[in-house]
């Protein structure tokens, strides 16, 4: 690294959206299910894990160590050099469920229930509140319109969540989804329960999570009557749900609890849904490679700001502390930001004059235009860079802005949030987005509720 310091520009693509419709052409089947979950008594807090794409090496081995009953062992369970087909983390896995199920760890409810969970933690300083319901929601093909997808999913997780639910034939822990409930009639129900002594109540990491099984049969016929006709997006599991609409076909039986999957369901207004960005970073690229990069750029958009970075990055909490109010994402426009260790000036370069109001909702995602009008053009597919170790991923600004400081990335790019209002655009629409399109936090744990599918 030549000391230099990186530069930080803000661009800005405007265009106007479009709202795209499609009918929904097949009824959700939403319903109840007996959960199984931990025994009353066990501190959950020590527990519960993060769902198996957010844990790192060091997070799998700390979580092994806290108790020997942690849902890791389930979620994602340790490799051995001695394992073999018959003895590998997925049959360890089917049988400490098994065991833990025997010594009565965990629990299987006695009667079918959707349960209400809220989840109350702090953002930037700001105490938000999620509140969802986990059920069990029948499996279907994406044409049907009952069940849409907003990002593309690649094979390596697919073929991992495969050879776990083979083993364990159970959801070990929910998909997110994201429905709208212009009635209330959903909302209502969950805000009068919410208003109830929970049945758990426990400190997760830095959330506070409650939870409360609805069983009378009133309410249950109410919520299943409700989301039918309802299309549920899919927000955080899309790996999880294609394989579990593969596992369901594998079993060839058309009725059964294998045709379904566990999903959180949270309602597209919920003031707790917070979506954050996923932020691009390019390494082991040459000095052609960037200059091609960095040509795209200035081909596509305007400059609009330049800042250099100076002091403690640590400081950095987020894209905006530096960007301003640059980095932003609406229907009419869009600002990105770009770090690069080539000097502290970039050249001044002009918008794209040919965007309007007829584009598709996917293309106005800051991910889909990253991907499209520079990283494809001067890389090749996203999917293919991101396999050569060059393409790397991460929800934190300040990661990234050290990261191309300390000489470990070419270049970054921050990206804005996607706005929910385009999501439920493009998802309407059919499209996806690229991968890494949206981060929804906090991530739902693994262990409050799991959903067999014997």
């Amino acid at each position: 690294m030549d000391g230099s310091i990186p530069a930080i520009y803000t661009c800005r693509l405007v265009s106007v959206s479009d709202y795209f419709y499609s009918e929904v052409l097949k009824l959700a089947d939403v319903q109840p299910f007996q959960g199984i979950r931990y025994s009353a008594g066990l501190d959950l807090g020590q527990l519960l894990c993060p769902p198996y794409d957010v844990i790192s090496p060091a997070q799998q081995k700390e979580l092994h160590g806290k108790s020997p009953i942690n849902a890791i062992r389930l979620e994602f369970g340790e490799e051995k050099e001695s394992d073999t087909i018959t003895d590998n983390r997925y049959t360890r896995a089917a049988e400490t469920l098994k065991d833990w199920v025997n010594q009565s760890v965990l629990i299987l409810d006695k009667d079918p229930a959707y349960y209400i969970l809220q989840e109350t933690f702090t953002h930037l300083g700001i105490k938000k509140t999620r509140k969802s319901i986990i059920a069990r929601v029948r499996v279907e093909e994406f044409a049907s319109r009952t069940i849409l997808p907003h990002e593309e999913t690649s094979s390596g997780p697919k073929k991992d969540r495969m050879q776990i639910l083979e083993a364990t034939k159970a959801n070990l822990s929910p998909i997110m989804s994201i429905y709208r409930d212009d009635e209330g009639i959903i909302s209502d129900i969950v805000e009068n329960r919410t208003q109830e002594n929970s049945l758990i109540d426990v400190e997760y990491k830095d959330v506070s999570i409650k939870l409360w099984p609805v069983s009378d049969l009133h309410s249950v016929e109410t919520i299943s009557n409700a989301f039918k006709g309802i299309p549920i997006f899919l927000a955080d599991g899309h790996h999880r749900y294609e394989t579990a609409l593969s596992y369901s076909k594998l079993q060839n039986k058309p009725n059964g609890p294998h045709n379904f999957v566990m999903m959180s369901l949270l309602e597209i207004e919920d003031p707790g849904l917070l979506v954050l960005p996923y932020h691009r970073m390019l390494k082991s690229i040459d000095s052609d490679q960037e200059e091609k990069i960095l040509a795209l750029i200035r081909s596509h958009f305007k400059l609009i700001r330049e800042d250099a970075i100076n002091g403690d990055i640590g400081n950095i909490k987020e894209a905006g502390a530096f960007l301003g109010q640059g980095l932003e994402s609406d229907r009419d426009g869009l600002s990105f930001g770009v770090v690069y260790a080539g000097g502290t000036k970039l050249d001044t370069f002009a918008i794209a004059s040919d965007l309007d109001n007829t584009l598709p909702a996917v293309e106005k995602c800051p991910t889909w235009i990253i991907e499209k009008k520079v990283l494809e053009p001067a890389m090749g597919t996203q999917e293919s860079i991101v396999d050569e170790g060059i393409l790397h991923f991460t929800h934190e600004a300040a990661e990234v802005v050290a990261g191309v400081k300390e000489g470990n990335y070419k270049i970054g790019m921050l990206l804005p949030p996607m706005p929910l209002q385009l999501f439920e655009e493009v998802v309407l629409s059919g499209d996806r987005m690229p991968i890494k399109s949206t981060y929804f936090i906090p991530k739902l744990p693994t262990g409050v509720v799991i959903n067999p599918l014997t």
